[in-house]
C-alpha cells in the first residue's frame, strides 16, 4: 500500500493534476442497552436505568429517556420500559438510536417501623382481665393500602 500511494503521488506530480472525490457518511446505528436500577416500594412506577452503547471511543454524546416499571408492586425481575429515548452532546448527530428500550429490576418491600401514634385508653370497662387494645397509626406511602393495626395486649 505504501509504494502504491508514492506511485500515486509521484504520478500526479508529474502529470501536475490533483484528484478529488466526495462521499456520504450516513450516522451510525446506535446500539443501547438499559440497565435497571432496583429500588424501595414507593408507591408509584418510576424507574431509573443507566444506559450503555457502542459509540465510537472519544465521541462526546449523552442517552436519556423516561423509565418506568409495569406496576408499582413488590417483585422480582419487573420489566421496565424506557421510551422517549433521545441523544445530546457534540457527537449526537453522528448517530441514530431506537425510540425505546426494556430492561429488568426489582421492587423491595419497604420497611414498615411502628413509632407513629400509640393509643392506649386510659381507662376501660373492668372485666377481670389485664388486657388492653393500644391502636397504632403506622406511617404510609401515598396510595398504599396498608392500615392501622389494633392488638390486645395481655
Amino acid at each position: 500500500m505504501w509504494a502504491d500511494a508514492h506511485a500515486l503521488a509521484r504520478l500526479c506530480a508529474e502529470r501536475n493534476t490533483t484528484t478529488t472525490t466526495s462521499a456520504d457518511i450516513t450516522a451510525r446505528a446506535l446500539l443501547i442497552s438499559a440497565t435497571g436500577i432496583n429500588k424501595i416500594y414507593d408507591g408509584n412506577t418510576s424507574a431509573t436505568v443507566t444506559f450503555s452503547d457502542n459509540r465510537v471511543a472519544g465521541d462526546v454524546l449523552t442517552a436519556t429517556g423516561s423509565a418506568s416499571f409495569a406496576d408499582k408492586n413488590v417483585g422480582t425481575g419487573k420489566s421496565v420500559t424506557v421510551t422517549g429515548t433521545s441523544l445530546a452532546g457534540a457527537d449526537a448527530g453522528n448517530y441514530t438510536m431506537p425510540a425505546s428500550a426494556t430492561t429488568t429490576a426489582n421492587i423491595t418491600a419497604r420497611q414498615v417501623t411502628v413509632g407513629g401514634t400509640l393509643t392506649v385508653p386510659s381507662t376501660r370497662t373492668y372485666d377481670r382481665t389485664t388486657a388492653a387494645t393500644i391502636t397504632a397509626m403506622l406511617p404510609t406511602v401515598a396510595g398504599s393500602n396498608l392500615c392501622c393495626a389494633r392488638r390486645k395486649v395481655g
